[in-house]
């Protein structure tokens, strides 16, 4: 065998090789796509419910220092994605918004809250465990994980408002005077910097030394642009100082729900 059949060999055999390597990874993705594939059922809608109290429960025994205000109370509300059966197991896919508000010198305050997706495992219709996305880059990746490929861009591109739960608690704490019924004004404030903007609302990143980059390094901030976007502040790389109730919805990019905000000096 002289020199160029022994390329042609070698050549060959490296078709082979990456035929084979090609083939097996087809097959990998192909079991991982089908591992990812669930069976809907429409008959179980009310684990929705289930899932609800049980997180209703377990957020009020962990808020020991919310539960000894005066009326405390925790609302929710939730965008159902499915719910699908293997064997005995059920999963429900959802969003969850939930608020706390108390009572304090006459006036209404607003506690926590938090806003993301969940996937909740059900066996025998009990809650078994609770799952939620990763913080930061990892969230998107973290629920492509967790969720079915058919709805995992619904919940990356979702987002659930509090009308809802304003409506709520209007409802219960109708009691109220009108003049104490609105929660006390904001006192937080944090400087950060610009990285997206957007008509309604801008992406910042909170400096170094601030409480909320302990909450996520990307947040947003509903804005109004008085002169409709033009030679407003509202430009990536300034920085802004931002007025808020303290309260920081738990998706990604994080939410608040800002007071004012102002161009940094």
């Amino acid at each position: 065998m002289n020199l160029n059949d022994n390329k042609k060999v070698t050549i060959i055999f490296a078709f082979v090789i990456i035929a084979i390597i090609g083939l097996f990874l087809g097959i990998a993705v192909g079991l991982s796509k089908k591992n990812r594939e669930v069976t809907y059922i429409s008959d179980s809608d009310y684990l929705y419910d289930v899932a609800i109290e049980y997180l209703k429960e377990k957020y009020t025994q962990e808020q020991n220092y919310y539960n000894q205000k005066e009326d405390y109370q925790i609302f929710f509300d939730y965008k159902g994605f499915g719910i699908s059966q293997k064997d005995n197991i059920k999963y429900a896919y959802m969003w969850i918004l939930n608020e706390s508000y108390y009572v304090e010198n006459g006036k209404l305050e607003i506690g926590s809250g938090s806003s993301m997706p969940y996937k909740i495992k059900f066996e025998d219709d009990k809650v078994v465990t609770i799952e939620n996305p990763k913080d930061g880059g990892y969230y998107a990746s973290s629920v492509k994980d967790m969720f079915p490929d058919s709805i995992e861009n619904k919940i990356l591109n979702f987002n659930l408002d509090n009308v809802n739960i304003k409506n709520k608690v209007d409802e219960h704490y109708s009691y109220l005077n009108s003049s104490d019924y609105v929660p006390t004004e904001a006192t937080y404030e944090f400087v950060a910097e610009i990285i997206e903007t957007h008509e309604n609302f801008i992406i910042v990143k909170p400096d170094a030394n601030s409480r909320e980059i302990k909450s996520s390094d990307k947040i947003s901030v509903n804005i109004t642009r008085p002169t409709n976007g033009t030679n407003d502040f509202y430009v990536i790389g300034n920085k802004v100082k931002i007025t808020y109730n303290g309260e920081i919805m738990e998706t990604y990019p994080a939410q608040i729900i800002a007071s004012k905000v102002e161009l940094e000096s």
